[in-house]
């Protein structure tokens, strides 16, 4: 496996969602927190957060085949309106196809910076802990996320 079989790119939700669906469902099974429930994403949901500027979805293709995503949503902060700020919603790439995700990572900051993004904020799980990569990248920890299942 070459570093020059993949691709990095921004991609619409419409384009990449029949191939992302099998790399949805391989991501949910990876994380533990998800117990027993099958996902079961919200296409127009998605669909319509990137028609309307809200959604990035930064994809790595492996000749020509999507292996992996990295997507954010992009908005104006609330508590700074003149400041752009891009939240990760999710990050994976197959098992088969893993090795460069600081490369890819350094490639999609470099895409939000171009337009605009001043602050991302990545989110880092207790299943899946890649914070000393985030590190070497000059990332902050900037808090903490927890969570509660009601049901």
């Amino acid at each position: 496996m070459s570093e020059k079989d993949f691709i990095f790119r921004r991609e619409r939700i419409a384009d990449a969602w029949p191939e992302a669906i099998g790399l949805i469902k391989e991501h949910y099974a990876e994380i533990p927190i998800h117990g027993e429930r099958e996902p079961n994403p919200d296409y127009d949901l998605y669909k319509a957060a990137d028609e309307t500027g809200i959604l990035r979805l930064f994809a790595v293709r492996r000749i020509g085949k999507l292996v992996g995503y990295n997507i954010f949503s992009v908005s104006k902060d609330m508590h700074c309106k003149e400041m752009t700020v891009a939240a990760q919603q999710d990050l994976f790439v197959e098992k088969g196809s893993r090795g460069f995700g600081v490369r890819f990572m350094n490639w999609c900051d470099a895409a939000l910076k171009k337009e605009g993004v001043a602050t991302i904020y990545r989110t880092v799980t207790n299943h899946f802990d890649y914070a000393p990569a985030l590190r070497r990248m000059n990332y902050e920890l900037a808090g903490a996320v927890y969570c509660r299942r009601l049901h």
